[in-house]
């Protein structure tokens, strides 16, 4: 299942079909990829453990739900507003393509912070030991 659909888009952002695109799946699909990427890069990097221990990154493990919003936003700032914009002075296609960048990373730095749902023994439930979450041990200056 694709972690976002057009009529998501639709819910958060009504006009997104009013530019002469009925269609923004392939857009959606490269912002769920780099979504995918950066949860990855995210998980090595902060050295969380399934529970046997394996670093190993499944991203067909993760809760599709939990990343919408953040696929979303990725789809706005980095495929379908550049689609859209003429790139011109005062365009407010490039306004939308910041905000939803600034948008985009405070949904992953927010999901991130609540605990990567991640089904470990991929039994397609959620146990509380399931959620993935990042601890600081040790202070950087």
């Amino acid at each position: 299942m694709a972690y976002a659909t057009n009529s998501d888009l639709t819910q958060l952002l009504p006009t997104v079909f009013e530019h002469g695109v009925t269609d923004w799946t392939d857009e959606l699909a490269e912002a769920e990829s780099d979504v995918k990427r950066d949860i990855e890069v995210e998980w090595l990097k902060r050295g969380f453990r399934k529970g046997d221990g394996n670093t190993r990154f499944d991203a067909t493990l993760l809760q599709d739900a939990q990343w919408k919003r953040a696929t979303m936003y990725k789809a706005l700032a980095d495929y379908i507003m550049p689609r859209l914009s003429p790139f011109r002075e005062d365009d407010s296609f490039q306004l939308q393509m910041k905000h939803y960048k600034t948008r985009f990373a405070e949904e992953m730095a927010a999901e991130f912070g609540r605990g990567i749902q991640y089904d470990a023994d991929n039994d397609s439930t959620i146990e509380d030991s399931e959620y993935f979450e990042a601890h600081q041990d040790r202070l950087y200056r």
